[in-house]
């Protein structure tokens, strides 16, 4: 489990393994709470939405199984959320899926949030970009970058992100 995790609230954060994957079993209302103290102390945190694919891909891939440890995992989907009927017997309290949760999370959060989007072919991130910009528009949309990038522009992206002060990185990359 990622140990760089701030408690949401006084007790610890509700856990399901499934596949070997650590879920947070939490509504909407708490991951926004956790995001947003996060985002607060200023302590990075990277979120995965776990479908079915993601737990069968784990399941045959150790690497991937580990990098999964290293982020707070939100069960995304029917797959998921029946697999955790069938072994602890009862469903998460609510589906967590990326494109559902990201909204409520604009939406919702405490904070004026710096933005940018990564990923998806060009004209999907600007349309994405323009839409949450109009759609959010407290929060500041920093910009954009398709995900069609070689290797060797991967630092100079970093850099600038990291010169930005992003708040919310918001990566589609499959």
């Amino acid at each position: 489990m990622n140990a760089a995790l701030i408690p949401a609230m006084d007790d610890s954060l509700a856990t399901r393994t499934l596949l070997g994957v650590d879920f947070h079993a939490v509504p909407v209302e708490r991951a926004i709470v956790l995001l947003d103290a996060h985002i607060r102390h200023r302590v990075p945190i990277k979120v995965a939405f776990a479908n079915a694919h993601t737990l069968n891909t784990a399941t045959v891939n150790p690497r991937y199984r580990e990098v999964l440890g290293r982020f707070a995992v939100f069960n995304d989907g029917v797959g998921v959320d029946l697999a955790s009927r069938l072994r602890f017997g009862e469903r998460f309290p609510d589906n967590l899926n990326g494109t559902d949760f990201v909204p409520a999370y604009l939406e919702h959060s405490e904070r004026n949030l710096r933005v940018f989007l990564l990923g998806a072919r060009p004209h999907v991130v600007r349309h994405a970009f323009e839409t949450a910009r109009t759609r959010y528009p407290r929060h500041e949309w920093i910009g954009f970058r398709d995900g069609y990038f070689s290797f060797g522009e991967e630092a100079e992206l970093l850099a600038t992100l990291r010169q930005q002060r992003i708040d919310l990185l918001l990566v589609a990359m499959g």
